[in-house]
């Protein structure tokens, strides 16, 4: 990993946000990176959950936004976005991945459930892993790599409009908030007894 300050090329980045605090989220994630451009995944779409990050920061300094209390995710694009899931496979190269690494694949739907069955979910995992021609371990509680199959459907399943179709994207995660909603629930003055 490199050092605090330093950038390398520019990448994508998805940012994925709580659907609480919509006023703040933005504003508070260009406090905490200052430098980073967080615009919504299209025009129309500010109020959605799923925002694009351009910036030329290192994977440590994204890791960052672990501070920030309306982040749930912070991505990499690997591919996408697609209109269908073949579409996504079809543009995915294989991967040099060492045999030694591990990796986790999860399948998210945002909006509208595209693989409501595991069936789905584990055909869907295959066709992933067997285009990126990978051939490590799979390995659900800490893998060294975990991957997102993300089937976003703006719109759908009470997400503010405007209802536009599904968008296919592997990203590769870079930061996860990991029990931060409880912590909030128990801090919320509404909630407290």
């Amino acid at each position: 990993a490199a050092p605090s300050g330093v950038c390398s090329s520019q990448k994508p980045y998805l940012c994925l946000f709580r659907n609480q605090f919509l006023d703040f989220r933005v504003h508070e994630l260009r406090a905490l990176l200052p430098g980073v451009t967080a615009l919504p995944l299209e025009p129309g779409e500010e109020l959605g959950p799923l925002w694009r990050i351009d910036s030329d920061c290192s994977d440590f300094s994204l890791k960052l936004g672990g501070r920030s209390t309306a982040v749930k995710g912070i991505f990499e694009l690997v591919a996408g976005p697609s209109g269908d899931l073949e579409g996504l496979v079809a543009t995915l190269r294989p991967r040099t991945y060492p045999p030694t690494v591990s990796v986790c694949v999860d399948v998210v739907s945002i909006g509208e459930n595209k693989f409501p069955t595991k069936t789905e979910r584990v055909s869907a995992i295959e066709s992933v892993l067997r285009q990126m021609d990978f051939h490590g371990e799979i390995c659900i509680k800490a893998p060294d790599i975990r991957l997102c199959l993300l089937a976003y459907t703006c719109g759908g399943n009470g997400l503010p409009p405007p209802k536009r179709p599904t968008r296919y994207f592997l990203l590769r995660q870079i930061y996860a908030s990991d029990g931060l909603s409880a912590r909030l629930e128990r801090l919320n003055i509404r909630s407290r007894r």
